[in-house]
C-alpha cells in the first residue's frame, strides 16, 4: 500500500487505541466506585483492594474487546475510505489488484494513493470519540465522589437491659429455710455461724436490690464466701498435695487412708500403716521420715489449733517422736507394739476428725447449690477461675490418685498442686540419666530426711534445706 493508505491506517489505529482505553479505564473506574460505594454503606462486604482487583480486571476485558471490533483492518478501511471519502470504490479496486503488475493495476493504484495523499486525514470522521471522553470525565468523577462520601458507621448495638428485680415470696421463704437448716447442722462451729451470717446478709440485701444483675453479683459473692468459710474447716484438702505427692511412701499411704469414709474400713487402713512401719528394716528413719512430713502437712494446711484433724495428726506426731527418743530402751518387738499402739489409739480420733470435715464439705456444696437453684443461677455463672479442677476434692473422700507405685523413688508434679520450682533438665545417678528436676525433687526429700535423722547436717544446713522442700512443696506459692 502507499503512502496514503497508510496515513490513514496510522489515524484510524490510534483513533482504536484511544476508543478502546479510554472506555476501558472509565468502566474500571465507574466499577470501582460503585464497589466502594457499597461497601462504605455497609450494603456489599467487599474491601477497597478486591473491588480494584474486579475494576481492573473488567476495564481491561473491555478495552480488549473494543480494540479487537475498532481495529482497522485493510478491507474494512477499504470501504469506509470509498464511502466517507467519495472515492467510488477506488480504495477496494486497488486494494484488490494489490499484486497485479500489469501497467493499468499500477496506474490504478498510483492515481487512488496520489488522491489519498492529497486529502487531509481530517475528512476522515472518527465516531463516538467525545463520546468516550465524556464517560472517562464522568468515570472520575464518579470516583471522586465515592471517595468523598463517608463511610456509614456500624450502628452501636443496643445498650443491654438488666431487668428488674423484686425478692418474691418464694425465694424469701427458700432462703430462710436454707438459713434454718444451716442452723439445725452439726458443721463446725465457725464455718456454720460465717455461713449463717452470710446467708442472712444476702437475704437483707436482697430486699433492696432492682436489677437482675446486682442480684446475681450478690449472690454469687455469697456463694465465694460460703466456699472460703468451709475451704477454712475442710484442712484435708491443703495437707492433700504433700499426702499425695510426698517422696515417703508411709505418707502417701497415711493420705489414702484419710480419703476413706467407711470407718473400719479406715481403721483397717491405718493398722495396716502401721504394720507396714514397723516391718520396715530402718524402722527409726521411716518414723522419723513421716513425722517430717506429717509437719509439712501441718505447715501447709494453716489449720487452726482449735482443728481436730490437725490436733490428732499433731498428738501422733507427738507421741511417734516420744516413742523414738527412748528407742534404745526398748526391744524391737516392745518398738513395734508402742508404734503400733500409737496409730491405733490416735485412729478414732483422725477419723471422727474427717467425718466432720466431710460433713462440712458435703454441707457447704449443698448451700452452694441451693443457693444457685433458688435464684436460677448456675455453675457456669460463677468466675472462670473458680472451676473445681482448681480446688482440689469437693470431699476428703473424693480425691484420685493417678500413680499406684508408691516406692519411695516416685517422683513427679502429681496433681499439679505441688510447685517444684524449675523444670530444668538434670543429670539422675540412680537412673543414668538426663531427667526433669520435679521427677528426683521427691527422692531428695527422703534423702534430706534420712541425713538429717543421721545427723549429717549441721544444724544451721538442715533447717536452710528444710525450709528450701517447705517452700517447693508449699500449694500458697501457686499465688505468687
Amino acid at each position: 500500500m502507499g503512502q496514503g493508505f497508510r496515513k490513514f491506517r496510522r489515524r484510524m489505529l490510534f483513533a482504536s487505541l484511544w476508543r478502546s482505553i479510554l472506555p476501558g479505564i472509565s468502566l474500571a473506574l465507574a466499577t470501582f466506585a460503585v464497589l466502594l460505594l457499597l461497601y462504605k454503606r455497609m450494603i456489599l462486604p467487599i474491601a477497597p483492594l478486591p473491588a480494584a482487583c474486579i475494576a481492573l480486571g473488567a476495564g481491561i476485558v473491555l478495552a480488549a474487546l473494543l480494540f479487537a471490533l475498532l481495529f482497522p483492518y485493510k478491507k474494512r478501511l477499504a470501504r469506509k475510505l470509498d464511502r466517507e471519502l467519495a472515492m467510488r470504490e477506488g480504495v477496494q479496486t486497488m486494494l484488490a489488484f494489490a499484486h497485479r503488475e500489469d501497467a493499468m493495476a499500477q496506474l490504478q493504484r498510483e492515481q487512488t494513493d496520489a488522491r489519498l495523499a492529497a486529502t487531509p486525514t481530517k475528512k476522515l470522521r472518527i465516531r463516538h470519540l467525545w463520546t468516550c471522553v465524556v464517560c472517562f470525565v464522568l468515570a472520575i468523577l464518579l470516583s471522586v465522589t465515592a471517595f468523598a462520601i463517608p463511610a456509614k458507621l456500624p450502628e452501636p448495638p443496643p445498650a443491654p437491659v438488666d431487668p428488674p428485680f423484686e425478692l418474691g415470696e418464694w425465694e424469701t421463704v427458700a432462703l430462710q429455710n436454707l438459713i434454718e437448716e444451716v442452723r439445725a447442722s452439726t458443721m463446725t462451729e465457725p464455718a456454720k455461724q460465717q455461713t449463717v451470717q452470710a446467708l442472712e446478709g444476702l437475704l437483707e440485701a436482697l430486699g433492696t436490690t432492682k436489677t437482675q444483675s446486682r442480684m446475681k453479683a450478690l449472690v454469687l459473692d455469697t456463694v465465694m464466701s460460703i466456699r472460703a468459710f468451709t475451704d477454712s474447716v475442710v484442712t484435708v484438702r491443703a495437707m492433700a498435695p504433700i499426702f499425695h505427692e510426698s517422696g515417703s511412701a508411709y505418707t502417701r499411704a497415711f493420705g489414702q487412708a484419710l480419703q476413706i469414709e467407711d470407718e473400719n474400713a479406715f481403721l483397717q487402713a491405718i493398722d495396716a500403716l502401721a504394720a507396714s512401719v514397723c516391718a520396715d528394716e530402718e524402722l527409726d528413719v521411716a518414723v522419723h521420715v513421716l513425722c517430717e512430713e506429717l509437719r509439712m502437712a501441718l505447715r501447709n494446711s494453716s489449720a487452726g489449733e482449735d482443728d481436730a484433724l490437725r490436733g490428732a495428726i499433731e498428738a501422733l506426731i507427738n507421741s511417734l517422736t516420744e516413742i523414738m527418743d527412748k528407742a534404745e530402751i526398748f526391744s524391737l518387738p516392745v518398738l513395734m507394739e508402742r508404734v503400733t499402739k500409737a496409730f491405733g489409739s490416735l485412729a478414732p480420733m483422725m477419723g471422727k476428725a474427717m467425718v466432720q470435715q466431710r460433713y462440712d464439705a458435703e454441707m457447704g456444696a449443698y448451700v452452694e447449690a441451693r443457693l444457685l437453684e433458688i435464684f436460677g443461677l448456675g455453675a457456669q455463672d460463677l468466675p472462670a477461675d473458680e472451676n473445681e479442677s482448681d480446688r482440689g476434692p469437693m470431699t476428703p473422700g473424693d480425691y484420685k490418685e493417678d500413680d499406684d507405685d508408691q516406692t519411695i523413688s516416685d517422683g513427679g508434679l502429681g496433681s499439679g498442686e505441688l510447685i517444684v520450682g524449675s523444670e530444668d533438665v538434670i543429670y539422675d545417678p540412680v537412673r543414668d540419666a538426663y531427667v526433669k528436676y520435679s521427677e528426683v525433687i521427691d527422692r531428695y526429700n527422703a534423702i534430706f530426711l534420712e541425713s538429717k535423722i543421721d545427723g549429717l547436717l549441721s544444724d544451721e544446713a538442715a533447717e536452710l534445706i528444710e525450709a528450701y522442700f517447705t517452700a517447693l512443696f508449699s500449694p500458697s506459692n501457686k499465688e505468687k
